[in-house]
């Protein structure tokens, strides 16, 4: 049986065994599901989805948000929508994920027409490639543009695949991120590992 078939009877037991297995990500998902668990009827939007590959081993935390905001609603009220253009992904996420409203679509032209106010924006579609990060880092920052009529000051960007190179700043898909909330005042609110946090605006 896979480990995205067990039950638990809690968030919290479930979320005991799910920690450990994310290993550099675990940090920081700690702070993100801390904040759902305080919110009332938490909308999370998401995009890049649960793909074939997710599986529980060494790489469990690449690609497993998905299942793990479907676990979490298994024993919180809100509701999630996560967004992949992907034709596979979106397969996996609905057959894995019924509490997740699937959404097979370009993520900057479907989180541009969304409506609410997100507790969670997780931004996680662009795989990126470290030695050029332009790209990917450009298609988050277009996403955050498209989403800003889901945040504000309440809301959690939680960003992935996002670390400090060996002069401290930030590369990866947040780093043009990274660079715009600094240009409004609003940094990092954790960037240790390999995502970074930021607070709404």
């Amino acid at each position: 049986m896979s480990f995205f078939d067990k039950t638990w009877n809690s968030w919290e037991d479930a979320w005991a065994e799910v920690r450990p297995k994310l290993h550099m990500r675990a940090d920081s998902w700690d702070i993100a599901f801390n904040h759902l668990s305080k919110c009332c009827c938490p909308l999370i939007v998401e995009t890049g989805s649960m793909r074939d590959d997710s599986e529980a081993g060494e790489n469990f935390g690449d690609g497993a948000s998905t299942w793990m905001f479907n676990e979490f609603l298994k024993h919180h009220s809100g509701r999630c929508v996560s967004i992949d253009i992907g034709h596979g992904a979106s397969t996996v996420t609905r057959n894995r994920c019924p509490r997740v409203s699937q959404l097979c679509s370009d993520s900057i032209a479907a989180l541009n027409l969304l409506k609410g106010t997100a507790s969670l924006l997780y931004l996680d579609s662009f795989d990126v490639v470290f030695d050029n990060d332009t790209p990917s880092s450009e298609h988050h920052l277009k996403e955050l543009v498209a989403a800003r009529h889901l945040i504000n000051e309440n809301t959690m960007i939680l960003v992935d695949d996002t670390r400090r190179n060996k002069d401290g700043a930030l590369e990866g898909k947040g780093r043009l991120i990274d660079e715009f909330m600094g240009s409004i005042h609003n940094p990092a609110l954790f960037s240790n590992g390999y995502q970074v946090i930021y607070k709404g605006f």
